[in-house]
């Protein structure tokens, strides 16, 4: 039996990290005329295929983070995995922890420490289809305004990993969730500090390298969560 922290925890990630897949089909289909239209299109078709692989990758998590909400006692209806479908389920799925795990549950936590990492590796992934796309079809400054904005939500997403970050710290073999939450926050302030100081001479090349090394962080960092997690083998 999964310990409910566990639980919690890949549940918050796995609701909330196809986020980046729907919102990649969105700029996909909006921008299709654009992109097929251009003379430059052969290579962005060969990266909007390579989005489209990672469908099942997506669905599959969407299905896990319905199996863990059977074991959360959470009352949520199925999803249908159309896009459009998608977030008012992922919002759903929030406010059905948000009534069953409060605030004033330590375990409502563990939902929202993950969460914000799948919010950090989407709002990544974003950034680095704006920069791909934009180079692509040199149009790199029309996308300037949403990398912003994304640096924005990173940045949000980061700042509302404190509370969590220093509840599950105190609690036992717990200490790398906030050490995770340090490292992450001097990752991304290393990079706001160059985007803020070079631009406009921070080349998006290398803005994505650097994206590229924080998002590999990220995910060495969850995996490490869910290893420390998945030891307490005494369900609470």
């Amino acid at each position: 039996m999964m310990n409910r922290r566990f639980c919690l925890f890949y549940a918050g990630f796995t609701a909330s990290a196809p986020s980046l897949y729907y919102y990649q089909l969105s700029f996909i289909h909006s921008n299709l005329e654009l992109t097929t239209s251009n003379s430059n299109s052969s290579p962005l078709d060969t990266f909007y295929r390579n989005i489209y692989e990672y469908d099942n990758e997506n669905r599959a998590m969407i299905v896990t983070a319905q199996s863990l909400a059977g074991h959360l006692n959470l009352q949520l209806s199925s999803i249908d995995m159309r896009q459009e479908e998608y977030f008012n389920w992922r919002d759903r799925y929030q406010e059905a922890i948000s009534e069953q795990y409060p605030s004033t549950k330590i375990e409502h936590y563990y939902f929202c420490y993950a969460q914000k990492i799948a919010e950090t590796l989407t709002n990544i992934g974003l950034i680095q289809t704006y920069i791909t796309v934009g180079v692509k079809l040199g149009e790199s400054e029309k996308y300037l305004n949403e990398i912003k904005n994304c640096f924005n939500n990173i940045e949000k997403s980061i700042f509302n990993m404190t509370a969590s970050s220093a509840l599950l710290s105190n609690e036992p073999q717990h200490l790398y969730f906030r050490e995770f939450y340090n490292e992450l926050k001097a990752h991304f302030e290393k990079i706001k500090r160059k985007q803020i100081a070079d631009v406009p001479l921070y080349d998006l090349q290398q803005m994505n390298a650097d994206l590229e090394n924080m998002r590999c962080f990220v995910w060495d960092g969850f995996k490490r969560c869910i290893g420390i997690l998945k030891k307490l083998n005494t369900p609470t």
